[in-house]
């Protein structure tokens, strides 16, 4: 019985052995996850899994350092001009994945996507503090 066993192992190896190819660098992420993410669309994400894998493929404007303090991710610069005012300088080197450059038109859409569009997104009641969102130029904006 072991040895059958043992050469059914072998077969599965040499199997899916023969499936294998060598990958070229930044070819392939590889993430382990307890469950498939629910979605890739930043926009709706809530469990922990699409977190995970979204935070390796997008960029979020801030993120936040060690002492928990904001810091630019996708933001070159930012800068408060009153208490419920800030722009935002959108770094230069920042583009989708077909080569577009990421511009201040892409982000006041998304955050209005996630403002105004059905479905709801589950990150609305989050921005719903936003009441005006501004374009100055191709990477700076205020809300």
């Amino acid at each position: 019985m072991k040895r059958k066993i043992f050469i059914f192992l072998l077969f599965l190896i040499f199997i899916f052995g023969l499936n294998c190819k060598k990958r070229e660098k930044g070819d392939l992420i590889s993430v382990c996850l307890e469950s498939f993410p629910s979605t890739f669309d930043p926009r709706y994400a809530t469990d922990q899994s699409s977190d995970r894998v979204l935070t390796l493929t997008h960029r979020g404007l801030f993120t936040v350092n060690e002492k928990m303090e904001p810091v630019g991710d996708a933001v070159c610069s930012f800068s408060f001009l009153s208490p419920t005012l800030i722009r935002i300088k959108l770094k230069d080197d920042l583009f989708f994945s077909d080569g577009k450059k990421v511009s201040s038109d892409d982000v006041i859409f998304t955050i209005n996507s996630i403002l105004f569009n059905a479905p709801v997104s589950p990150k609305r009641s989050e921005l719903e503090i936003i009441k005006e969102i501004r374009k100055l130029d191709d990477l700076t904006f205020e809300i």
